[in-house]
């Protein structure tokens, strides 16, 4: 695990650095986009109760894996904050590191994190992986990505998902920088 995040944070920063941020539109609309990303992370981290109970309320009744449709979200505001279609090479090329290394780390986490829950909890996970998508929600479900019916703030603490959110933070703050002194 700690190395996903360590692998995540290392391409954010190698994307960080390849990119040339310039525009405040798409900065606030890459904010925006985080911001809804943040919030499905928020939500899923106040109900999971991790290796204790296979967690199928809330935002895990729209989709198995919203702590990583959350990180998606965030990455892909991440991104348009970064574009600038006078460095398009930059621009590409931030793309294709983000999205690819994306694709590496967390299918395989969730190829993982399924084989994991299978072992535990047996039928209850393959009837729950029957009626459940992955990783985008059905369109009948996105109501329940921003449930707040089971939503615990003890849990909430517990799973430390603020270290996400001031991170989140920092790195659109970094971009604001960038743009503001055109660095």
């Amino acid at each position: 695990m700690r190395r996903r995040i360590l692998i995540s944070n290392v391409i954010v920063l190698l994307t960080f650095l390849i990119s040339k941020p310039a525009n405040w539109s798409l900065f606030t609309a890459g904010l925006v986009i985080a911001i809804v990303g943040e919030g499905i992370r928020m939500s899923a981290s106040s109900i999971i109760v991790k290796s204790n109970e296979l967690t199928t309320r809330g935002v895990y009744s729209a989709v198995r894996h919203p702590l990583y449709l959350g990180t998606f979200i965030i990455m892909l505001g991440f991104l348009i904050s970064l574009i600038n279609l006078n460095a398009l090479y930059q621009t590409l090329l931030s793309f294709f590191i983000a999205l690819s290394g994306f694709a590496i780390i967390y299918f395989k986490q969730i190829k993982a994190e399924e084989k994991f829950l299978r072992k535990v909890y047996g039928n209850q996970f393959e009837e729950y992986k029957q009626s459940v998508n992955a990783l985008f929600p059905s369109m009948r479900s996105l109501n329940k990505l921003f449930s707040s019916a089971d939503w615990s703030m003890k849990t909430f603490k517990k799973n430390k998902e603020y270290r996400g959110l001031v991170g989140t933070f920092f790195v659109f703050f970094a971009v604001w920088l960038r743009i503001y002194y055109e660095i």
